[in-house]
């Protein structure tokens, strides 16, 4: 009896190892910030960890969809056990935003941050309209 649990006591290490390979599943909330300038709208996302290529950006009826998703596979070894983990991270986020020139919308991503400009078309810019001053004509009274 002593033997048998002397024999799964140092089998443990290798059970353990084949339990602790983990797979997790996260959906993390997309935090974004929207600007609304004059001549166009910024979005910045602050993604800390992801790479480019993970990252996916859609435009179509005036809906910016923003979906962020990728593996990672790390392994973890102490003495006696080796803990594997697979994680599939993914996020999404979806904007109305309406009057927006979608040929000319452009993305970059540097450091960690995500940054849309989408311009606005010319009809929806505001336009200035002058108003002219126009010295008051005088009216000359004829009932004389």
């Amino acid at each position: 009896m002593l033997n048998l649990i002397a024999r799964d006591l140092f089998a443990l290490p290798s059970l353990l190892a084949k339990e602790l390979d983990v797979q997790r599943n996260a959906y993390f909330q997309l935090a974004i910030n929207v600007e609304d300038k004059e001549t166009e709208y910024l979005v910045y996302a602050n993604l800390p960890g992801v790479k480019p290529e993970h990252v996916n950006i859609e435009f179509k009826d005036d809906i910016l969809d923003i979906s962020v998703k990728f593996q990672e596979d790390k392994q973890v070894k102490n003495n006696f056990v080796i803990q594997e983990f697979h994680s599939n991270y993914s996020a999404s986020r979806k904007l109305k935003v309406p009057g927006v020139d979608a040929n000319k919308i452009d993305a970059h991503f540097e450091n960690g941050v995500l940054s849309i400009k989408l311009p606005k078309k010319e009809q929806v810019l505001a336009k200035k309209i002058t108003i002219k001053v126009n010295a008051p004509e005088v009216i000359e009274n004829k009932s004389e």
